[in-house]
């Protein structure tokens, strides 16, 4: 897998929210999570987009909510739903199976070394 973009975010507000720096490609799959500090985040995530994790424990509070796509939208901001509280969230964009460009374009995973996992 290789990622074609990373998003960060957090605040106090309520629905955690990041912005990509390129919009989306809707042939690529795309993972976020966010952490809160209550023992469950209580989020929902966006619309179309299948639960992974949601999970917390008690001491020090924590909670974790995760979600993907695959074959995701064309945007550059994505909203998980949940009260108000302290939150991070962080999003990644990974490219389709066989689709990773080049410095001239086209499609070559050799010049991507290091830039993936």
């Amino acid at each position: 897998w290789y990622w074609r973009q990373v998003a960060v975010g957090n605040g106090t507000g309520a629905n955690p929210s990041i912005t990509f720096p390129l919009a989306t490609n809707s042939a690529n799959a795309l993972m976020v999570g966010f952490g809160k500090n209550v023992t469950s985040p209580g989020g929902t995530q966006p619309t179309g987009w299948t639960e992974a994790c949601d999970s917390g424990y008690g001491t020090p509070a924590a909670g974790l909510a995760s979600a993907f796509k695959v074959q995701a939208v064309d945007t550059t901001t994505i909203v998980y739903s949940s009260a108000a509280g302290n939150w991070g969230m962080v999003g990644i964009e990974v490219w389709q199976a066989g689709s990773i460009p080049d410095a001239e374009g086209g499609y070559n995973p050799k010049t991507m070394v290091g830039a993936g996992f």
